[in-house]
């Protein structure tokens, strides 16, 4: 397709005159009688008709006028052209890349995503790869796109993945998640790692609410604990902290998980499991465990005897991992301060490890030991966590180990960096997605930094990174957000509202210096609760070599804690390079003050 970043608007303008005397052009090979030695598969040249479209792209993009003058001869192209061949499906893809670039109206947008719906059902792979997204007119197509993520070609399944990654909203997540849950317990062991990160990245970014939101990743790390990342299993420790309602309901959860898996539980659920019961296992035992209970909850009688018992099964198994047994330590010595009658059994539990070989768990245990000779100060010292501030805690945290007393390396071992979270986006297009105004995705979205991007960082700070760019005249210098792999991204800073000081409108340029294109480039931005994120679409996704065309895009933040609290932000940077999938991860740190 031709390249729409870097056409000269002047020539383009120059050339809109003409859109008359292209549809003209256009209508007449529909119509066939040209030369016959350019037909393919009996389409008169379909080279020229699917140039003349890709023209038509460019210049009926952001103006009525031309878009207006081109609708009659699309609504042609997309009702007339047979796609029984690989020249009519040619045209038709160009025609509908074309109708959804344009100002267009909502009927031939309709016709466009019916064309969709023809390549989704055809059985070419190759056809049905291309299918582009509109978001809101394409969810008629839902159950075929959730059909192909069970396709045998892999390829297929993870363009579809894709798709219902973004046409997943608050309005259906609820069956479409059942759908993915369905399948992620069958599917090809290479498929598996994508299709649970977007699961679990969908629960976090849509869920209804918080007992919905718990249920559903209970249930991805149940049938796939060991690709769950540590940020997913964070999240949702920080999300239970923070809603004291679902405590004892979060516990009999817990409890339930570890009596269905069994001794096959996966290191993700049983980290999670073992710090609820340890949290809030007071709730378990006699009538408590049946009180309160929600809709359609069965329930869960059990004594104090039998929490500790599951917590004892937990630390005994033969092959549980370094970090589940220090878990399950720091589970029994926070029910010594819930359970009274089952303090002596706790300490000798505990006493147990003190030869271990592990040194953490001996560690542990030594110190949980000695806790036990301070009975007075025992309850104190192990009162329950208090909540955490999600977006306080992901932003002072950063890279750190992780929460609520889950220990660095808890997490399965499928985690290391942040999980998927892509956002769909608010009004963004296809440039970018930013957090809720809430910021809620802030703590699962960038669970930390990588080596090679700390790298980067240490290289700016011993002198070896690009300069700043100068500030201009009286303004707020601009700052370099991330730098790696020849992919840059500068800030610039307006203030449209002097009298609105905490509002800033960021100017996003991305650069590509690198030998290769960029594609499909895409950014998404968190912030903290106290600020609120609106990304405009960005001017393009695909970023050419060598720096020829820059992309930018613009941001607004309000800062509701202007002087008081500084900005913060994490990016995460998704595109193809090479035809090799790209995710990058930074925290923007370096914002001038006065933001």
């Amino acid at each position: 397709m031709l390249a729409i970043t870097g056409v000269d608007q002047g020539i383009v303008e120059k050339y809109r005159g003409h859109v008359p005397l292209l549809c003209k052009v256009l209508r007449g090979l529909l119509q066939g009688g040209f030369s016959p030695e350019h037909d393919v598969g009996g389409i008169t040249n379909p080279f020229l008709q699917v140039r003349i479209l890709q023209l038509l792209h460019v210049l009926g993009r952001g103006n009525a006028e031309a878009s207006d003058q081109m609708t009659d001869i699309l609504a042609q192209v997309a009702a007339n052209v047979e796609g029984n061949r690989n020249a009519g499906n040619a045209i038709l893809y160009e025609a509908v890349n074309t109708i959804m670039g344009i100002e267009t109206i909502g009927g031939l947008r309709v016709m466009a995503v019916n064309i969709l719906g023809r390549f989704l059902a055809n059985r070419d792979n190759n056809i049905r790869y291309v299918v582009a997204v509109d978001k809101a007119a394409v969810q008629r197509h839902r159950a075929t796109i959730v059909d192909c993520v069970k396709d045998a070609d892999v390829s297929i399944r993870r363009r579809a993945l894709e798709l219902v990654y973004a046409l997943v909203n608050e309005s259906n997540i609820r069956p479409l998640t059942r759908e993915l849950l369905d399948y992620l317990a069958v599917c090809d062991p290479e498929f598996r790692p994508d299709l649970t990160a977007k699961v679990a990245s969908l629960v976090q970014r849509y869920a209804p609410d918080k007992r919905w939101h718990i249920d559903q990743l209970v249930a991805v790390m149940s049938q796939a604990g060991t690709l769950v990342k540590e940020p997913v299993v964070r999240a949702l420790v920080v999300l239970i902290t923070n809603a004291p309602e679902l405590h004892p309901y979060a516990a009999r959860a817990a409890v339930r998980a570890l009596q269905r898996t069994g001794a096959a539980a996966e290191p993700a659920l049983l980290t999670w499991a073992l710090w609820t019961v340890g949290e809030f296992g007071e709730a378990l035992p006699g009538p408590g465990s049946a009180g309160g209970l929600l809709e359609g909850e069965r329930p869960l009688p059990l004594g104090e005897g039998d929490v500790v018992g599951l917590v004892e099964t937990a630390l005994r198994r033969p092959k549980a991992p370094a970090a589940v047994r220090e878990v399950a330590l720091t589970a029994l010595a926070k029910l010594s301060a819930r359970l009274p009658g089952q303090v002596e059994r706790i300490r000798a539990l505990i006493e147990r490890y003190r030869g271990s070989s592990l040194l953490e768990v001996q560690a542990r245990s030594c110190e949980y030991a000695r806790i036990f000779g301070h009975d007075a100060l025992r309850p104190e010292l192990l009162e329950r966590m208090p909540a955490l501030d999600e977006a306080e805690y992901a932003r002072d945290m950063g890279a750190g180990t992780m929460a609520a007393g889950l220990p660095s390396g808890a997490a399965p071992a499928g985690g290391g960096g942040g999980d998927l979270l892509g956002v769909e986006d608010a009004g963004a297009g296809g440039g970018g997605a930013a957090a809720g105004p809430a910021g809620d995705d802030l703590v699962d979205l960038l669970g930390g930094l990588d080596a090679a991007a700390a790298a980067d960082a240490l290289g700016d700070l011993l002198g070896g990174g690009p300069p700043a760019p100068a500030p201009p005249p009286g303004g707020l210098a601009p700052i370099v957000a991330f730098d790696k792999g020849g992919l840059r991204v500068a800030f610039a800073f307006e203030k449209p509202a002097p009298e609105n000081p905490g509002l800033t409108t960021i100017v996003a340029t991305y650069t590509n210096s690198g030998l290769e294109d960029i594609e499909g480039f895409t950014l998404q931005a968190a912030v903290p609760k106290y600020m609120q994120l609106r990304l405009e679409p960005a001017s393009a996704t695909l970023l050419p070599a060598l720096g020829a065309a820059p992309a930018t895009q613009r941001m607004h933040v309000i800062n509701s804690m202007h002087g008081a609290k500084a900005v913060a932000m994490r990016l995460r940077l998704a595109y193809t390079l090479g035809g090799r999938q790209v995710l990058e991860q930074a925290e923007v740190s370096n914002f001038p003050e006065g933001l």
